[in-house]
């Protein structure tokens, strides 16, 4: 739920912080626990979906609204939940990874290489 994706974004935060020093993106403490019921369940989830959106993910096409994404959530779409996911890995998770701009300058690098390895 909420809580998990909340951790999720933290530990994201923190791999990709400079030098291995920790984030200051802190959305545990913030949380409803033990969310026993809906009303903090959908608390948890809207905080982690601002923080996702905050992060440069978009959410769930269809609703486009943060409340009616964190409904489809709570409520088991897996549908919505791997669309979130994939935004997630997509959209925060590789850019901090495999940044573009090396993986251009490294793909350029890979060209002229094969192109110099087999000139006729």
């Amino acid at each position: 739920g909420g809580a998990r994706l909340c951790r999720l974004l933290e530990v994201l935060e923190v791999a990709s912080a400079p030098s291995g020093g920790a984030a200051a993106l802190r959305l545990t403490p913030s949380l409803r626990l033990p969310a026993v019921n809906r009303t903090s369940k959908l608390k948890n989830v809207e905080i982690a979906l601002r923080a996702m959106e905050a992060a440069g993910a978009p959410l769930l096409r269809h609703p486009p609204d943060l409340h009616g994404c964190a409904k489809l959530l709570i409520e088991g779409h897996c549908e919505a939940t791997l669309e979130l996911l994939w935004s997630l890995i997509c959209h925060v998770a590789l850019p901090r990874l495999a940044p573009v701009g090396i993986v251009l300058d490294e793909a350029r690098r890979a060209r002229r290489t094969a192109n110099t390895d087999f000139a006729p």
